[in-house]
């Protein structure tokens, strides 16, 4: 067998389930006219998409993921955040009004905001209002993702005190990450500094190479070849002065 589930099952009743499903559907409609109040309700959103992705009856709506072509290629999670966001959610997650899908990025930022930063913030006794959008927090998904989940509430403190001092009834993105920034110098952590170069990135563009030569079809690779070469060919162009800018 080369899929797995590895999360619970939370199962949502019915009406739960298409009311929250509805709700996302006209949170996509408020993403696409993008003014002012794009922001209003989204962690409340998140809610609902972490809801449907732990109910796990997204699963029947997919066919089931074709296994690998050798046993020691990648395995697909059946259940991950990653096929919900990519698959199910631009199928099922879509505009009212236009048909269009919450993107992949997007959905995966409601999951992260909920399930990765609310859940802990809230479990360590730390409230968070309900106007709060999730794109205020989107930095402290770092302090999850490295293991500090405990000093969550700490960050979150300093950055509604910093709000404050400002007069904003509660933090955006930008106190929150300068919230963190102060909260790691107080403790000593030093930002990561970048390590790229171009042999790491030429490293980089080898391995996924490799993974779409062993995934793609002969046809394919071919097609994406000659694409990269006429990409080649358009910067030298471009570099002699043979193009306009």
């Amino acid at each position: 067998m080369t899929v797995t589930a590895v999360t619970p099952v939370t199962r949502l009743d019915d009406f739960e389930y298409e009311a929250g499903l509805q709700r996302l559907r006209n949170y996509v409609e408020q993403l696409e006219r993008a003014d002012k109040d794009a922001e209003k309700g989204s962690l409340q959103r998140a809610a609902d998409l972490a809801a449907i992705y732990e109910d796990k009856r997204w699963i029947e709506d997919l066919p089931k993921p074709a296994p690998p072509r050798r046993p020691h290629h990648f395995r697909i999670v059946e259940d991950s955040r990653e096929r919900f966001a990519k698959e199910w959610v631009k199928e099922y997650v879509t505009s009212p009004t236009t048909g269009n899908p919450l993107t992949k990025d997007a959905a995966k930022h409601l999951l992260t905001a909920e399930i990765d930063v609310r859940r802990n913030v809230v479990a360590r006794a730390t409230t968070l209002p309900e106007s709060i959008g999730i794109k205020a927090l989107r930095p402290l998904a770092k302090l999850v993702k490295d293991g500090r989940a405990d000093q969550l509430p700490d960050v979150w403190k300093r950055a509604v005190k910093l709000a404050e001092a400002e007069g904003q009834e509660a933090p955006g993105q930008i106190l929150v990450r300068r919230a963190l920034a102060d909260h790691n110098k107080a403790l000593g952590i030093k930002a990561t500094v970048s390590k790229r170069t171009v042999e790491s990135y030429q490293h980089k563009v080898e391995s996924n190479f490799d993974w779409l030569v062993r995934h793609n079809t002969p046809d394919e690779n071919r097609a994406l070849l000659r694409r990269l070469a006429e990409r080649l060919k358009a910067e030298h162009q471009w570099a002699r002065g043979e193009l306009a800018s």
